[in-house]
């Protein structure tokens, strides 16, 4: 009887301790994301600022639409929006630490009068090729969908079709 227990206590605490080591794993990536973000926000201010006029930009809004499309990147490509982002984790840990940013920041909502919208979608050329993978992932990371449209022969009706699903997602009316 006293074995059985001691067997149970073991198994329960080595359960936990890799319970919390996943937790403080998952953690410490948000905050590099959360940090990488916003050495990326710091940068593209100091370059925006130049520009004569009043400045309003979303660092996290441009740094997830451009993590969204560093999970179809590879070679120099990859590389290079590594260090323009300050992408620091690998992409299989860059992803999930993104939506779990996304789901702290919806959070904040049940806190109190704040309206946060956060809308995430991908739009394509009409005949291009991707990789279900990609779709996949933004889907399941980012809650994006998927939508076609030609820019190259329709790009009135494009910007219109983006911009009424911008308005229909957000409170912002138009791009």
């Amino acid at each position: 009887m006293k074995t059985n227990f001691t067997i149970i206590l073991i198994v329960m605490m080595a359960s936990f301790l890799i319970y919390s080591f996943a937790f403080a794993q998952e953690n410490e990536n948000l905050q590099t994301v959360v940090k990488g973000n916003s050495a990326f926000g710091f940068d593209l201010y100091q370059k925006l600022r130049e520009n004569e006029g009043n400045l309003f930009f979303s660092p996290y809004s441009i740094s997830t639409a451009l993590a969204m499309t560093y999970a179809g990147a590879r070679g120099q490509t990859e590389k290079e929006m590594v260090e323009v982002l300050h992408f620091s984790l690998a992409q299989e840990f860059l992803h999930s630490s993104f939506s779990k940013l996304q789901s702290d920041l919806n959070t904040i909502q049940n806190e109190g009068d704040i309206k946060l919208s956060i809308a995430n979608s991908l739009w394509a050329q009409e005949g291009y090729h991707f990789l279900d993978t990609f779709f996949d992932l933004n889907r399941k990371y980012y809650g994006a969908g998927l939508n076609f449209v030609d820019f190259a022969t329709q790009t009135e009706v494009a910007r219109e079709t983006i911009n009424i699903w911008v308005k229909m997602h957000s409170a912002y009316p138009f791009l």
